[in-house]
């Protein structure tokens, strides 16, 4: 047993002595919040990135783009940074065409074409991130709330089962635990493979006991590859 394995017990310690504190309901409740918000935050940002961007972005986008084109001596100029700011998010534009055949319209249909063929893609992904986080954090904080009430009335008042509760907190506190290290293991043996230098946290993780006995009983390495 190295350095990295006592580090897994002391955290799987940890989180059975913070799940007997906060008893099994409330160790329920925040796991659930989690699974709740990872995909409610997903399904935000698909879903509503493009109705933000036409209702709302879009105009200032189109507005914006169209005062530079007015002056035509600034065509070629604006034209060019536009091409340079397409080019550094090129992994968001799916036909890149658009951006080389930029040269070949006029000024007139300029806005129109810049706006919806070469920032849209990219502003649209931009929203889209920003609608991910906002909506993750936003729920964690009114359930971060909800928990705090609950932990105030757990406190306040000798709730039945207390014992019980408690009990299958740690029980609770056990199981997530183990579900962490066998994330973290496959993790480790995925950075491990992936690693061509040496180094004294490799050679740790390498020997780690806890690491090897649970990779080779959960094959959840090939998640990460795949």
């Amino acid at each position: 047993m190295n350095l990295v394995d006592l580090t897994l017990v002391v955290f799987v310690a940890l989180t059975v002595f913070v799940g007997i504190k906060r008893g099994f309901l409330i160790s329920l409740l925040s796991a659930l919040r989690f699974i709740i918000a990872v995909p409610l935050s997903l399904f935000v940002g698909n879903n509503y990135n493009v109705i933000i961007y036409n209702k709302v972005v879009r105009r200032y986008i189109l507005e914006y783009v169209s005062k530079k084109l007015n002056d035509s001596g600034e065509i070629t100029k604006f034209t060019e940074n536009v091409k340079s700011f397409a080019n550094t998010f090129s992994f968001f534009v799916k036909d890149n065409s658009t951006v080389k055949s930029l040269s070949n319209i006029n000024s007139n249909e300029a806005a129109v074409y810049i706006t919806d063929n070469i920032l849209c893609p990219i502003v649209q992904e931009i929203i889209k991130i920003l609608l991910v986080l906002l909506t993750f954090v936003l729920f964690y904080v009114i359930t971060n709330i909800i928990l705090s009430f609950a932990k105030k009335i757990r406190k306040e008042k000798e709730l039945p089962f207390h014992k019980t509760n408690s009990f299958f907190g740690g029980v609770f506190g056990l199981v997530k635990s183990g579900a962490y290290l066998i994330v973290i293991s496959a993790v480790c043996e995925f950075v491990i493979d992936i690693m061509t230098t040496q180094n004294q946290f490799v050679t740790q993780l390498r020997s780690s006991v806890i690491i090897e006995y649970i990779n080779k009983k959960v094959h959840l390495k090939y998640i990460f590859i795949s």
